[in-house]
């Protein structure tokens, strides 16, 4: 029986039979031959095993004869097809045009499933970049409550604000990481969590104090932990169960006077002849005391403010510069830079060793602060008030108004606010 002649898209040769029967390799049509073989158990004779079928690469397709006329074939999407190529196996380089006719055919689908491929690679990718950035959530949700403060202090999204805020965010943290415990992931902390926390702490802080510890652990939250805010919920308080500072009385102002010395006591007089806050007050510089006055631009205000110099706070200073730094108190302005808190228990401490109370009870029964520096502030006020210093010049000097005291000198007389000044006790 006549056989006609198949090519693979490697070169391989297939035989199919002319009346269309299924087709046999040439090893196949050893088949039977005993000298391809071997001796079965038992003396028979063993059927030689066949060899495999050289592997083309998928998609490929092949070549084969038929009726002295090359035919290509392929399969895409699980159908074969089957097509003549016209070309005669007796033509010139017949078997190089067919196989060309034949990758014509199946080159495009060749490309087409690797662009499926690829897009089916990108997918898979996308989904591992997605686990990725899930992962790297979970790893930054899961950050300790000790480690809350490194990632905010060198956090680009957190507000501009000065070391001495930086410092009081610390203390914060470090009080939620006392109650709650510093290990604790930070992603356990829940809505239950934080008003525990909240009760916790609203018995040992003033509402004031209160307030901003539960508006830093917010602002800390929103700034670096993403999902769920626990502390967006948290009821701030409204008025404060404390006494009001109370102003300094004359007896006091000449005993605190008295008992201190060196760089406190020019703390002190600074604060009661020019109302100065602690910051300004603590950082005063010799280039801002010069023609009998102190011209400073506030802190808080940013405002610049001038300050006739009194006869006791031009006392207390000395009659200038003692050394080489810069401040009026470098001892203090350093130790300020430290933690302001330390300047205020000095001033605190130097109060109470002149007899002053300070503090009381607050109406709720506990005991709240009265007298501190801020004291200080305030006595300047009421006494330069007393003396007869208008209003709105005090105004200007404490920092309330945004206009500047040369701006009030304007329609006042020199000498008489500066008598004024003068007549403060």
């Amino acid at each position: 029986m006549a056989k006609a002649k198949r090519v693979s898209r490697d070169g391989g040769i297939v035989g199919r039979t002319t009346d269309g029967t299924a087709p046999v390799t040439e090893t196949d049509a050893t088949d039977g031959n005993p000298s391809a073989g071997g001796v079965e158990a038992g003396g028979g004779t063993a059927k030689p095993k066949p060899k495999p079928k050289p592997r083309r690469a998928k998609g490929t397709g092949s070549l084969y004869l038929k009726r002295g006329v090359w035919y290509a074939r392929w399969t895409h999407n699980g159908i074969t097809h089957a097509e003549s190529t016209g070309i005669r196996a007796e033509d010139e380089d017949a078997e190089t045009r067919a196989r060309d006719f034949l990758m014509d055919r199946t080159e495009p689908l060749r490309l087409r499933r690797d662009e499926q491929g690829l897009e089916l690679v990108e997918r898979q990718l996308q989904k591992k970049r997605e686990r990725l950035e899930a992962a790297i959530r979970r790893v930054r949700e899961a950050q300790s409550v000790s480690e809350l403060y490194a990632s905010f202090s060198g956090s680009p999204r957190r507000p501009d604000c000065s070391a001495g805020q930086l410092k009081r965010y610390a203390g914060f943290l470090e009080l939620l990481a006392d109650k709650i415990g510093g290990t604790t992931p930070v992603n356990e902390i829940r809505d239950g969590t934080a008003e525990v926390f909240a009760r916790k702490i609203s018995g040992s802080f003033a509402a004031g104090t209160y307030n901003k510890i539960i508006n830093c652990l917010d602002l800390v939250w929103r700034t670096v932990v993403e999902g769920h805010n626990p502390w967006e919920g948290i009821v701030r308080k409204r008025g404060a169960a404390t006494a009001s500072r109370r102003p300094l009385t004359e007896a006091e102002t000449d005993k605190l006077l008295d008992e201190t010395d060196g760089e406190l006591r020019v703390l002190v007089a600074v604060g009661l002849f020019t109302g100065l806050r602690l910051g300004d007050a603590v950082n005063l510089r010799w280039e801002s005391v010069r023609d009998g006055a102190i011209f400073v631009k506030t802190r808080k205000t940013g405002k610049p403010v001038g300050i006739p110099i009194h006869p006791q706070l031009a006392d207390a200073l000395g009659g200038g510069r003692r050394s080489d730094s810069p401040f009026v108190m470098p001892k203090l302005a350093a130790e300020y830079a430290k933690g302001r808190d330390r300047t205020s228990i000095r001033v605190k401490r130097a109060m109470e060793a002149a007899g002053i109370e300070t503090s009381a009870k607050s109406k709720t029964g506990r005991m709240v602060p009265v007298c501190g520096y801020h004291s200080l502030r305030h006595s300047f006020v009421s006494r330069a008030i007393a003396a007869g210093v208008p209003p709105h010049v005090v105004q200007a000097v404490v920092g309330h108004s945004s206009l500047a005291m040369t701006e009030h000198y304007d329609h006042l007389e020199s000498d008489t606010v500066l008598e004024a000044f003068a007549r403060m006790k």
